[in-house]
């Protein structure tokens, strides 16, 4: 089941819309935790989780978390926490909450003169796959950088797919889009993933819950 992971504006109808034409057979609706509006967001998914038999198109939710929110998040599909330097410390106290770990290749300004800090290593690769998460990358993170980062972005994100495919770490893409110009189709995304280094088969199996 190909599926695209969005940030909607208060845009949900239309981003399903664009999701269905693009072949997608689900999408899934992401939200930065917010308390003031954490009941409201679950009454807007529970209202569209309930039309899906009308758009065809399966329904999911999942809220953006850090190490201070995560406790607070509760009643969305999957948690998405926004990786740190001390994710290793992060996943040995919240590793049951966690479905996916975003934004590994950000957490560094810099890289050294012989390696790419790109946010993963053996160690935590090893720890994602045996607790069971996902590592997740967002297509709105590379199309939006300027020439100076794009080089050394692309670059952690290769490493770390690299890493990823050695020690059998799951890699999902999400077009993480606010609006329908900012989706792509689920075959421009896999296009993606093989040129930024996997298997065809491995990239198709990334656009898959």
């Amino acid at each position: 089941m190909h599926i695209d992971f969005v940030f909607p504006q208060n845009n949900e109808e239309e981003l399903i819309g664009i999701a269905s034409s693009f072949g997608y057979a689900a999408v899934c609706f992401c939200y930065e935790y917010n308390a003031s509006n954490n009941n409201l967001m679950r009454e807007k998914i529970r209202a569209l989780k309930s039309k899906s038999n009308v758009t065809n198109l399966k329904v999911y939710s999942a809220v953006l978390c850090d190490e201070k929110t995560i406790s607070k998040a509760k009643d969305f599909d999957f948690i998405i926490f926004k990786a740190n330097k001390d994710l290793r410390i992060n996943l040995e106290k919240f590793w049951r909450k966690i479905d996916f770990v975003y934004g590994a290749e950000s957490v560094s300004s810099k890289d050294s003169m012989h390696n790419r800090n790109s946010g993963l290593n053996q160690i935590l690769c090893k720890m994602l796959d045996e607790c069971g998460i996902k590592l997740i990358l967002s297509f709105k993170d590379i199309i939006t950088l300027d020439n100076k980062k794009f080089a050394q972005f692309i670059g952690r994100v290769k490493q770390n797919i690299k890493l990823a495919r050695k020690y059998k770490l799951e890699v999902k893409l999400g077009s993480f889009a606010q609006n329908i110009y900012g989706m792509r189709s689920k075959h421009d995304l896999i296009a993606l993933l093989i040129v930024l280094g996997m298997h065809p088969k491995e990239a198709k199996n990334s656009m898959s819950l």
